[in-house]
C-alpha cells in the first residue's frame, strides 16, 4: 500500500495502516507511535490521523475545515481540538511554530505539511526493508530517485565518473608509452652481438 491509496478506517474516513516518516520522524500508524531521534512517544489516534492527512496532502494548504471534517467528523468539535492537536504534534515532531520545517501554519488558511514524506516499501517495518529513497511528490504518489531535486547530485556523480574514467585512460596509456619508450631505449643500447 502507498500513500497515494489510504485505507478506509471503520467510520470510512481516510487513514494509513503502514509505517512512513515525516522528516526524520518515523509514524507508525498502527501502533500510535512517532519515533524521533530514537525516542518512542505513544500518541492520540486522532494526531496519527492529522498527520496522516497531511502527509497525503504534502505541499498543499489543507483548511481547518477539511481536517475537522476528515479527523473529528464523528464527534461535535470546534477549531480548539485541531489547534491542541497540531501543537502536540509539533512538540513531538521538534517542530518550532516560528520557523516550521514541519508543519506550516498559512494564516487565515490552513495548515501545510513541508517536510520531506517517505515510507517503508516492506511491511514489517524493520530498517532493511524500509527505503529511504522513496518520496512522496505533492499528489501522495512515489517519485523516483531521478527526481528533479536530486537531478543535480546525479549529475554530479555522473561527472565525477566520467572524469575519473578519462583520468584513468590518460594514466594507461601513458604506462604504456612509458613501457614501449623504455623497450626501444634498452634495444638501441644493447650491444651489437658477434
Amino acid at each position: 500500500m502507498d500513500l497515494s491509496e489510504p485505507q478506509k478506517n471503520d467510520n470510512g474516513r481516510d487513514s494509513f495502516a503502514q509505517p512512513f516518516y515525516v522528516g526524520s520522524a518515523r509514524i507508525d500508524p498502527a501502533a500510535h507511535e512517532i519515533v524521533r531521534d530514537g525516542k518512542r512517544h505513544r500518541v492520540r489516534q486522532k494526531l496519527i490521523r492529522v498527520i496522516s492527512y497531511l502527509a497525503r496532502h504534502r505541499e498543499e494548504v489543507v483548511t481547518r475545515e477539511e481536517l475537522l471534517d476528515q479527523i473529528w467528523a464523528d464527534q461535535p468539535s470546534g477549531d480548539e481540538v485541531l489547534t491542541q492537536a497540531i501543537s502536540e504534534l509539533r512538540k513531538v515532531l521538534g517542530d518550532d511554530p516560528k520557523s516550521s520545517s514541519i508543519i506550516e501554519t498559512v494564516p487565515k488558511a490552513g495548515y501545510r505539511l513541508v517536510a520531506p514524506v517517505r515510507f517503508a516499501e516492506g511491511g514489517n517495518g524493520s530498517p532493511e526493508s524500509e527505503d529511504p529513497g522513496t518520496d512522496l511528490n505533492h499528489e501522495g504518489f512515489k517519485q523516483s530517485a531521478l527526481a528533479p531535486e536530486n537531478k543535480k547530485l546525479w549529475i554530479a556523480v555522473s561527472a565525477l565518473a566520467v572524469i575519473m574514467g578519462i583520468l584513468l585512460i590518460i594514466q594507461v596509456t601513458n604506462d604504456s608509452e612509458k613501457q614501449i619508450i623504455e623497450t626501444e631505449f634498452i634495444f638501441l643500447e644493447s650491444p651489437p652481438d658477434d
